[in-house]
């Protein structure tokens, strides 16, 4: 690996870190090998009450953003000020690749794109049931050769020219949380067109403490939030990874399996039908389906089977309520304009 001499800031937003800020942070350190000018900046965004002592003997540079329990809040924070290099965010629960930073800024450098996204691994090692099915999920869903990527972006493990990031005035620090200001960040610097790299070799491991109640109540938030973004800004649903053709048909079959059911109790028609549409829906998650099984075994496939398909009813539900609270809003607004 080449030495990168641009000025580099790394930025970890921490919210409820303790018990990952360490191994965060540590590395971050081994993998800042190959950069000369290069600083961390941990944003801490409530309750971490030991994090100094936890980080006193890193090179970390503490700063507190507490004013706003928001993530897009704390990147802003701890980018502020950083106007020419580039900017990466990693999140304080992702233990990222030694490797992973080189390769996450050096498009960036080479004038490929002005930004870049990373992916989880499939090092699932000392994970729990649900961790290893969300990341594995995520992984494969996010698991391509680098490309362009438009009207998304991902802030677990991404980079961005300083530049840019300032005069888009960073994130919009309206959102909540951590849900829906990376997507929203990537639409605008789509529209502004700037390109967003997906770096295939920019991987790290996922240490979020997830249940199966918090994978779907996850999912089903981020999900009316990415609806919202996308139709508010009228970008093409098939941009958000998680919507590709394979997974907008797979949807559409999961959902269909309740529905014919019901309708076949209530109208006699045959019940065969019910398993053919169950089958079509494991025929478009084949891919979804290898991934586990290759990783994990044909034990942990039988188990995550029913995570996948109610998770399918769960985006199809996300779609529904989008388009109906888009168009709730879009019919409330004429009247309260003419008021």
């Amino acid at each position: 690996m080449n030495q990168i001499n641009k000025p580099i800031r790394i930025v970890v937003p921490a919210f409820k870190a303790e018990k990952t800020i360490l191994q965060c942070v540590q590395a971050i350190i081994n993998a800042t090998a190959c950069f000369t000018l290069w600083e961390l900046v941990v944003v801490d965004n409530g309750s971490n009450d030991e994090l100094k002592a936890i980080l006193k003997l890193t090179p970390a540079q503490i700063i507190n953003a507490q004013e706003l329990p928001s993530a897009a809040y704390a990147r802003n924070k701890g980018a502020q000020g950083f106007k020419y290099g580039i900017l990466i965010f990693i999140d304080s629960d992702v233990i990222v690749e030694v490797g992973s930073l080189y390769h996450l800024v050096l498009p960036i450098i080479n004038k490929q794109a002005m930004a870049t996204i990373g992916n989880y691994s499939k090092d699932v090692s000392e994970l729990n049931f649900a961790q290893s099915y969300k990341q594995l999920y995520i992984h494969h869903m996010y698991k391509q050769k680098s490309q362009l990527v438009q009207n998304d972006f991902w802030t677990a493990i991404s980079a961005v020219d300083s530049t840019v990031f300032q005069s888009l005035q960073g994130f919009d620090s309206s959102f909540k949380g951590a849900n829906g200001e990376d997507q929203e960040f990537g639409i605008r610097l789509t529209t502004k067109g700037y390109k967003i790299l997906s770096i295939s070799k920019a991987m790290g491991k996922h240490l979020n403490p997830y249940t199966l109640s918090k994978i779907i109540g996850n999912d089903y938030r981020k999900g009316l939030t990415a609806m919202s973004n996308s139709l508010e800004n009228k970008v093409p649903l098939r941009d958000n990874r998680h919507a590709k053709h394979r997974s907008v048909i797979s949807v559409l079959l999961a959902t269909c399996v309740p529905i014919y059911f019901t309708l076949s109790l209530l109208f006699n028609l045959p019940v065969g039908i019910t398993f053919i549409f169950f089958l079509f829906w494991v025929i478009f998650r084949l891919n979804l389906i290898q991934c586990f099984v290759q990783t994990k075994g044909f034990a942990f496939l039988m188990k995550s089977i029913f995570l996948i398909y109610a998770l399918d009813i769960v985006r199809f539900i996300c779609v529904v309520a989008g388009y109906k609270n888009h168009w709730s809003t879009n019919k409330l607004t004429p009247s309260l304009t003419h008021e």
